[in-house]
């Protein structure tokens, strides 16, 4: 039933009909100060529904005020000083791609603030703005949570001398749908042995993401959950290890990336499945390892790499489309036999100035003009 309380306000001797809907609730409410105004919108989603819910029950306007203007007090005495605000539409993030009506956050977040403890306080399916500057990981996505960050906003890891025990990665993702956007991600001045993301559920998307000088970039383990994981407007380099890799039948589409200075830019591995399409793979030692699987690369630029620019192992079915291959030490290696026989196809593509273009055993690569 929709009914309605009447709202005193102490401090202003006027009253206000507010609905027992918090979307519906005036747009200003008095704060403990006569020249300071809050409104419904600085209030956590949680805080509004508790005060509703007490004033429901009691059908006490009264008792409503003064919640209100408790809660409002703690607001602007508590939150600042946390650098926690809620339900503001932030500038320079387009609203269709920030979850929600109107293109809202649930929490803004000043640098310097623990990571963790602000993502706890975004509802399932919520969204969270980083503001530029830094801020320390490692921190776990486990419920569906959209994080978006102003440009030079960063997450790295503490220094050893913190005591944290070397973590698994700096971002673990275990909910399906999850979403990373404009984020710098590199561990720092640390040496630990660490993924920047690791990835266990389908359907999450990092977008406009600077992946750096980690052991490796990104690693995804989606256990066959076919719903794919989004790499968009991505750069990925200075890894240790592999740029991106999946195993596991995970499903990966990469659009417009750029990788360089890894030792393996793209590792596709135990049946996963790679779709990638208007990327740059450039100045690493190898650029992509396709192993079994399904993979597709179109309109792809592999170039300037150390040792192999396309390597084919076990790859059960790989076709790279409308490719430039150049200036590799080796623009294609296929071999044959045992464990590495490879099977690929490549279609009108453009395979010249390398060391060699092809390095090819036995018959399992077919050139298509």
């Amino acid at each position: 039933m929709n009914f309605f309380i009447i709202l005193f306000s102490v401090m202003s001797g006027s009253v206000v009909a507010a609905p027992s809907d918090p979307h519906e609730l005036p747009k200003e409410v008095a704060s403990t100060d006569d020249e300071s105004k809050t409104t419904w919108a600085d209030l956590p989603p949680d805080m509004v529904a508790q005060i509703m819910n007490q004033a429901s029950c009691r059908r006490d306007a009264l008792h409503l005020a003064a919640a209100i203007k408790a809660w409002a007090a703690y607001h602007a005495s508590i939150w600042p000083r946390l650098g926690y605000k809620t339900h503001v539409v932030a500038p320079g993030v387009p609203k269709d791609r920030v979850p929600g009506a109107g293109g809202q956050f649930h929490v803004i977040v000043e640098a310097g603030v623990d990571l963790q403890a602000a993502i706890n306080r975004v509802p399932e399916g919520g969204s969270i703005l980083l503001r530029a500057g830094e801020y320390q990981g490692p921190i776990v996505l486990d419920r569906e949570v959209h994080i978006f960050s102003e440009a030079g906003a960063r997450l790295i890891m503490p220094h050893e001398s913190s005591g944290q025990s070397n973590p698994l990665a700096l971002v673990v993702m275990h909910a399906k749908g999850s979403t990373i956007d404009g984020l710098q991600i590199g561990r720092g001045n640390t040496t630990y042995k660490m993924n920047a993301v690791h990835i266990f559920a389908g359907g999450c998307r990092l977008q406009e993401c600077d992946i750096l000088n980690n052991y490796n970039g990104i690693n995804i383990m989606t256990r066959a959950d076919l719903s794919p994981t989004s790499l968009v407007d991505c750069t990925i380099h200075g890894s240790r290890g592999t740029g991106v890799s999946a195993v596991n039948r995970a499903v990966v589409h990469i659009d417009r990336c750029t990788f360089f200075d890894n030792r393996t830019s793209v590792n596709a591995v135990f049946e996963s499945e790679f779709h990638m399409r208007d990327c740059d793979i450039h100045h690493s030692i190898i650029g992509l390892a396709l192993g079994a699987g399904l993979h597709t690369i179109e309109d792809c630029t592999i170039r300037h790499n150390r040792q192999e620019g396309i390597y084919f192992f076990n790859a059960t079915d790989a076709r790279v489309s409308r490719c430039r291959i150049a200036n590799n030490f080796v623009g294609v290696l296929c071999p044959d036999g045992g464990y590495r026989s490879s099977t690929g196809v490549l279609h009108q593509c453009d395979i010249k100035e390398n060391g060699e273009d092809y390095d090819i055993d036995g018959h399992n690569l077919f050139i298509q003009p």
